[in-house]
């Protein structure tokens, strides 16, 4: 097997993502705790009156978070990655169909380039899931680029 530390590689925070990187994993943070929440939708639809009035939904449970940034030897390339998950256990509306039982997930993560000194590219792609919204996940991607200046005073 290869030399991890050779390469750079802290392979003690996760070695089946560093190991592919290749990178150096700073700052990687997981937690668990238990979560209350409230969601406020102020444009509800009344389907029976057809009028829109606010809706509050309050509940607990039980929340998971977990970041990771990646960056390689040269500093060129960086991967931002974040998952958070929260399964509620108990809910001041729950629906016939139990959709607020289905955990909520939202995991986020974002590839940065750096070409010479001064262009960047971003790759960006979220994916969330929350059953009450839509039963399938939703995926958003975004691309950018850019240039960056540093100005520090010596």
């Amino acid at each position: 097997e290869e030399d991890l530390a050779s390469r750079g590689v802290r392979a003690e925070v996760a070695p089946h993502i560093t190991n592919h990187l290749a990178a150096i994993a700073e700052n990687p943070a997981a937690n668990g705790s238990a979560a209350a929440r409230q969601v406020i939708n102020r444009h509800h639809l009344d389907t029976a009156t057809g009028l829109r009035k606010t809706d509050v939904t309050n509940d607990g449970g039980v929340e998971i978070n977990m970041d990771l940034k990646a960056i390689n030897k040269q500093k060129s390339v960086t991967l931002l990655s974040s998952l958070r998950l929260y399964e509620a256990l108990a809910s001041s509306k729950e629906d016939s169909a139990g959709n607020w039982r289905y955990p909520h997930m939202k995991w986020e993560n974002t590839l940065t380039l750096t070409f010479a000194k001064y262009l960047m590219l971003n790759v960006s792609a979220y994916a969330y899931f929350d059953k009450e919204i839509k039963s399938d996940i939703r995926l958003k991607e975004m691309f950018s680029a850019g240039v960056t200046y540093i100005y520090s005073k010596k």
